[in-house]
């Protein structure tokens, strides 16, 4: 019979993390980029790349 793992709880996983400091990133940029140079999100995210 096999032992089912402990489930590991969302706030440990590094790529969950990394998701959420993207995300704080993001929308800090977006309203520094709206003010400044009238630009929404998607417009900055195309011009970066």
């Amino acid at each position: 019979m096999k032992r089912k793992k402990a489930a590991v709880p969302l706030e440990h996983w590094i790529g969950y993390r990394f998701s959420l400091i993207a995300a704080r990133q993001g929308n800090f940029i977006a309203q520094m980029y709206a003010s400044r140079h009238d630009l929404t999100m998607p417009a900055w995210r195309s011009l970066a790349v």
